[in-house]
């Protein structure tokens, strides 16, 4: 008996274009260890879309690439996007992961040049060259604050650059429909009072404007084989549209809205957020993460290992993005209570010390930038939908010339730049403020 999917699979053929192609766009905007979650879940992503029959010419993978070979991995060479019992080998989605740019590559300008099909940005690597007949699924997987989401070398993407790409591409006719899934803090705020709704783009977010997104998998929940890898293994909106589409039976009869149903209901710690052209929840996803006349690939690199993991139960807590790196801190350092492994648990309360400094540090920064740019009057906390993207822009831009880069942590005050905006102080006060406080470094 042909399975009731396949079926489903077939007929949903009919109703598509004969030229259409299928692309994607996947990346990763961290770097380092503690971002192990990022560089898994888009690696896992890759997975997804290259066993449902896009090639691998269609697919652009961006990502810094040195978890899998940091020193702190105890599986050089590998990455687990979900955690199996003593006795069960873990599914690496590092293998036959093949990123199109690495390292210091992964910038917001290769980014929105891939998306605008500008090689000439991205001195001849891979960018898109989809058409008007073409269905495009991007997926991005990061820090985030209001308004922006980071990168791990140089400037961060900015809602309305991103939102100016994509109405590039329609402009230009570089898509019939795109799907675009975002994981990242405050990342509904990347799509709020932005995207249109008549562009054919359907986007979710892992979150509202004004939360974090949360890690998974983390802690004592981090364990392959018996072996605790140390950093968090996804992220919870990720990992649940990744594990539910790994399974073939869901892949082939589910839509975008009942996707996203399951995934905001299982993503418990934030508000998973759909925006743009809601009449696209019908359409089907393996329009998007997969190819147009290719069923799913059955063992192989990319094949059956996946879904048995995937049905493996395991529990989903939630730690808030930000705090990930105190967080698996604290749980190391529990781990060597009472075993007498002084130098080991000197170094990690050192680390943990400078982690809360960093954070103090943080909070008097911001602190004092917004009290000199309003002089000490108070204001208004940021509500409804943002609107202020250029000051912001503009804004981060000064903070980052006087103060450096964003961090993870630190991230959490774009939020104080973007209540500034919203109130209605001028960038240009931002920035003197920001360059007063950082010249004398509070």
């Amino acid at each position: 008996m042909i399975a009731l999917w396949r079926i489903v699979f077939w007929l949903g053929l009919v109703a598509t274009s004969a030229g259409e192609s299928n692309w994607a766009v996947i990346i990763a905007g961290s770097r380092g260890f503690i971002n192990y979650r990022h560089q898994a879940d888009v690696c896992h992503a890759y997975h997804v879309v290259r066993r449902n029959g896009i090639p691998a010419e269609n697919v652009i993978l961006m990502t810094y690439g040195d978890a899998v070979d940091s020193v702190d991995n105890p599986f050089p060479g590998q990455l687990f996007n979900k955690p199996t019992p003593d006795g069960v080998a873990g599914y690496d989605v590092n293998r036959a992961c093949s990123p199109s740019y690495t390292g210091e590559d992964v910038t917001a300008d290769n980014f929105l040049a891939v998306l605008k099909g500008d090689n000439k940005t991205t001195e001849g690597k891979p960018v898109l060259r989809s058409t008007k007949e073409d269905r495009v699924f991007v997926y991005f997987a990061d820090h985030g604050g209001v308004g922006l989401v980071a990168m791990p070398a140089g400037d961060p993407v900015y809602a309305q650059d991103l939102i100016d790409a994509l109405r590039h591409m329609s402009t230009n006719g570089m898509y019939k429909e795109l799907v675009f899934y975002m994981e990242a803090c405050e990342s509904g705020s990347m799509f709020e009072g932005l995207l249109p709704e008549d562009a054919n783009i359907y986007a979710t977010t892992a979150a509202n404007s004004q939360e974090s997104s949360y890690g998974t998998y983390c802690g004592m929940e981090s364990s392959v084989n018996g072996t605790l890898i140390g950093s968090c293994l996804g992220d919870l909106y990720s990992v649940n549209f990744l594990e539910n589409s790994d399974e073939p039976s869901m892949f082939h009869t589910e839509t975008l809205d009942s996707q996203f149903a399951l995934v905001k209901n299982e993503t418990s710690k934030s508000h998973a957020q759909k925006f743009g052209t809601l009449s696209m929840g019908t359409d089907h996803i393996e329009w998007f993460l997969g190819a147009v006349g290719f069923p799913s690939v059955e063992g192989g690199e990319f094949g059956d290992q996946a879904a048995a993991v995937a049905r493996i139960p395991t529990p989903k807590n939630g730690v808030n993005s930000r705090d990930i790196k105190l967080h698996d801190l604290r749980y190391q350092r529990s781990q060597l209570a009472g075993t007498g492994r002084t130098r080991e648990a000197d170094n990690l309360d050192r680390q943990i010390a400078e982690e809360m400094a960093m954070r103090f540090h943080s909070a008097k920064v911001f602190g004092e930038i917004s009290t000199r740019t309003s002089g000490g009057a108070p204001v208004p906390p940021l509500t409804g939908v943002f609107t202020e993207h250029s000051c912001l822009k503009a804004a981060s831009t000064a903070v980052i010339a006087s103060c450096g880069p964003w961090n993870d942590f630190s991230l959490t005050y774009v939020r104080s730049l973007a209540t500034l905006c919203q109130a209605g102080y001028p960038a240009l006060q931002i920035q003197a403020a920001a360059e007063a406080v950082c010249r004398v470094d509070v």
